[in-house]
C-alpha cells in the first residue's frame, strides 16, 4: 500500500516534487549570495558545540539541549544487520558514551540515515523527541520508536523556547 500525504503545492498525495518556479540549478558564481551566513559560535547565551560522530551523525549541543542527527551506529547500512555496505570507520563514540539525548533529527528514511536498532536504543534509554519529515511517524511508532513528530516542508516545530526546527 502506498503512503498518502496531504496534497500541497509540492505533493500530489503520493509523491513529492519541487513546486513550480523553484530553481533547480544554482549558479556557483553566485555561491556567496546563497551560502548560509556563518554564525559566530560561542557568542550569546549558552554553549554551542558540534561533534561529528560519523557518516551522517552529529551531536549538536545548543543551550543545554543535546540533538543527534541521523544516528547511525550500526556496522552496516542496510535492512538487516548482515546486509549492506560496511562502515568505513567506526563511530567516534559508542551509544553508551552519548550524553542525555533530547532531540533526534531524522532527515529521511534511507538505511544510511535511519538505523532502527539505534533509534530503538535511544527511545528506551533517553526518550528523545524524534523529528522527521512526512511519512515516517506511523512506521517508526509501529516499530517501537515513540515521541515522533513529522512535518512537511517549511513547517516549524519549537524544540525549546530558544530552538526551533524547520523542515527544509
Amino acid at each position: 500500500m502506498k503512503p498518502t500525504f496531504p496534497i500541497s503545492d509540492h505533493c500530489d498525495g503520493t509523491r513529492f516534487f519541487n513546486p513550480a518556479g523553484w530553481q533547480h540549478a544554482r549558479d556557483f558564481s553566485k555561491l556567496p549570495r546563497w551560502w548560509w551566513q556563518r554564525l559566530a559560535l560561542g557568542q550569546g547565551a549558552g554553549h554551542v558545540a558540534a561533534t561529528f560522530i560519523g557518516h551522517s551523525t552529529f551531536l549538536l549541543q545548543l543551550a543545554g539541549v543535546n540533538i543527534l542527527t541521523d544516528p547511525i551506529f550500526a556496522s552496516r547500512a542496510g535492512p538487516f544487520g548482515w546486509a549492506g555496505p560496511l562502515r568505513a570507520r567506526p563511530p567516534a563514540l559508542r551509544l553508551g558514551e552519548l550524553p542525555r539525548i533530547d532531540v533526534v533529527l531524522v532527515s529521511h528514511n534511507h538505511y544510511d540515515h535511519l538505523d532502527l536498532p539505534t533509534l530503538r536504543w535511544l527511545a528506551r534509554r533517553h526518550r528523545p523527541h524524534l523529528l522527521t519529515p512526512l511519512g515516517n511517524q506511523a512506521w517508526l511508532e509501529t516499530r517501537g520508536v515513540g515521541r515522533v513528530t513529522e512535518f512537511d516542508w517549511w513547517q516549524e516545530r519549537e524544540v525549546t523556547p530558544d530552538i526551533t526546527a524547520v523542515c527544509t
